[in-house]
């Protein structure tokens, strides 16, 4: 259905059915790219991504090689411009995940090619074996969202040996408007100041997904910021008063981290809403999954 809806030329909002929705998401995109989406990230380094930098010192003066870190998108909660780009994405994720047989392959260091699979082949132990021995994770099919935001993830990487990318360009979303469960208990819901200004909150790191929920939309539609005060960080009920000191939660090993601190960009820096209409047809339709 979502390609479908795509090829008409129409943009869409996808969502779980586990997205508490806070404010107008529409009013907080930017349109500036193929794929905007929520990240599981909790600070800026893992929403964001970062240069990625080891030494070698062998090398002598070249002893520094860079590289880039990329965040990891949650698929539960995007917003897609109808170009040929997504378009070509939403196809291939769909026909890879209506064909378990699907292999992904890769080039190794010596220009030999071996697959690479994400779910169990039934009646292919043969395959299965063939990839423990290089130590690539094959979980049960029955893992369904999970794999579906791996292919996601892995539509956005760059081509490279028999692999091919989609070639969308993607926007990470403010990982404070646009907050995953992890980062709302860990962090938001002890600042007065960033907790006005989420937009949408995906509980998908906690088992308690409804009841969760229900004390999100509480705390959001009340203005009972207490409701979320028995929950625990992790999973389960908190059976002590929940932290409300940022230099608590910093040495309870949840707190802002280090480059966070420094930069001061942990802020809600970019959430207020873009008011440019965005250009041609646009579909306000919110599609769950």
């Amino acid at each position: 259905m979502a390609t479908e809806i795509l090829k008409l030329g129409y943009n869409g909002l996808f969502m779980s059915l586990d997205v508490v929705l806070v404010q107008d998401p529409f009013k907080f995109l930017y349109r500036d790219s193929d794929v905007e989406a929520m990240s599981y990230g909790w600070d800026d380094r893992s929403a964001y991504g970062y240069d990625h930098a080891v030494e070698d010192k062998a090398m002598g003066w070249s002893a520094w090689a860079h590289g880039t870190r990329v965040s990891w998108l949650d698929p539960g909660f995007m917003f897609v411009q109808a170009t040929e780009e997504s378009v070509r994405m939403m196809q291939r994720i769909a026909s890879r995940l209506g064909h378990p047989d699907d292999v992904r392959n890769t080039t190794s260091a010596h220009c030999t090619t071996r697959p690479l699979a994400w779910r169990l082949y039934p009646g292919h132990e043969d395959l299965k074996g063939y990839l423990d021995q290089y130590g690539v994770p094959t979980p049960s099919a029955a893992a369904g969202p999970a794999y579906a935001s791996r292919l996601f993830n892995e539509e956005l990487l760059p081509s490279y040996g028999h692999f091919h990318g989609s070639g969308v360009i993607y926007r990470s979303m403010n990982y404070l408007c646009f907050a995953n469960s992890r980062t709302l208990f860990t962090r938001i819901r002890h600042e007065p100041e960033v907790r006005k200004h989420q937009v949408a909150v995906h509980v998908n790191y906690h088992p308690e997904t409804l009841e969760r929920a229900k004390s999100i939309d509480e705390a959001y539609s009340t203005g009972n910021w207490g409701a979320m005060n028995k929950w625990n960080t992790g999973p389960g009920l908190h059976e002590e008063r929940v932290h409300t000191d940022c230099q608590a939660l910093k040495k309870d090993g949840v707190g802002m981290s280090r480059a966070a601190k420094l930069q001061g960009s942990w802020r809600t820096g970019n959430c207020p809403p873009q008011t440019e209409k965005a250009n041609g047809l646009q579909l306000k339709a919110v599609l769950t999954f």
